[in-house]
Order: C-alpha cells, then structure tokens, then sequence
C-alpha cells in the first residue's frame, strides 16, 4: 500500500471514529435528561441572593408528623458583609419527594416578601421533610428599618414568619416556630 492511501485511510478512520464518538455523547446526554428533564425545572423570577437549600434530613409519614409532630422550625437573620442580611429556615417542611426547592423575592421600599416554593413531581409521596434554607436580601442601609416576611404562597395568610429589624453591620437575631 502506498503512503498517500495510507495516509487517506488513516483521515478517514480518525474522522469515522470522531463521529461515532460524537453520536455516543449526544445520544448519552439525552438519556441523561429523559429522567430529569431540565425544562420543568422552575428559574425563579427574582430569586433572593446566594441561595441555598439542604436534603431532605429525615422524612415521616404525614400521620407520623401529625401524631408525633415536627421538628421546631428555626429562623436566624444576621448581617453579612456588603450591607447584605442572611437569612436561614432551618427544618422548613416540604414534600419528601420534590423536584425542586426555590425562593421569590418581591422588594416593596423596606419590606422584603420571600416566598419559599417547591416544584412537586406528578405523584406526591405520603411523606414530607425538614430542609433547611438560605439566602440573602439586600442591600440594606445602615440605621434603616425594615419588614421580613416569610410565606409560602402570594398572599398573607400563607405567612409563615414575620419579623421587622433595624440595620446595622451587627444586627442578629432569630424566631422559633413550634410545630
């Protein structure tokens, strides 16, 4: 054999081994997809800063919560660095089996509304979770008061917390929420 068909032999079969290789990897990553498809997953409109959400801890029954009852759900604010305030929910209760688990955040003058949101699958699961939550608002200006509400939907009665705070560089503070 001469070197040029060698050689011609040689383009072709690397390039006949790259497009294989490239069909495999697209085709995988449309596997990958089919179980979690990317588009039904939320992007939250204004989502508050550096947002943060644990695993599922443990999760009951909801008989088991009723009768035995919830872990006590915790809120703690305190002032980060650039005039930021962290906020954390821990054992903030949702469906054990959610896609997702978001925040929105509506900013009226010094009132700040976050709406803790979950994406449920097509089938709730008889069982619901503690999670803990995180983000920041801001930011805020020292010496100024402002109004924190916490809800799990649009209007107030789905209120789960409120609590008002002046700011300033130390400010810290927390709301327990006995279930």
């Amino acid at each position: 054999m001469s070197m040029k068909k060698f050689v011609l032999f040689s383009v072709f079969g690397v390039l006949a081994l790259f497009a294989i290789g490239l069909s495999v990897a697209c085709n995988q990553d449309v596997v990958g997809h089919e179980d979690n498809p990317v588009n039904t997953l939320i992007v939250p409109e204004n989502p508050p800063k550096n947002f943060s959400v644990t695993g599922c801890k443990s999760s009951r029954t909801r008989d088991e919560a009723e009768t035995r009852g919830m872990y006590d759900e915790l809120i703690e604010y305190e002032a980060r660095e650039n005039s930021l305030l962290r906020i954390t929910h821990t054992n903030t209760i949702f469906n054990c089996d959610v896609l997702q688990i978001y925040a929105e955040m509506t900013v009226n003058d010094h009132l700040y509304i976050i709406e803790e949101k979950s994406q449920e699958g097509t089938v709730s699961a008889n069982c619901i979770c503690p999670y803990d939550l995180g983000y920041d608002i801001g930011p805020l200006k020292e010496g100024d008061e402002y109004t924190v509400s916490i809800r799990r939907g649009k209007d107030e009665d789905s209120e789960v917390a409120k609590f008002i705070f002046t700011y300033s560089s130390t400010v810290k503070g927390q709301i327990t929420r006995e279930k």
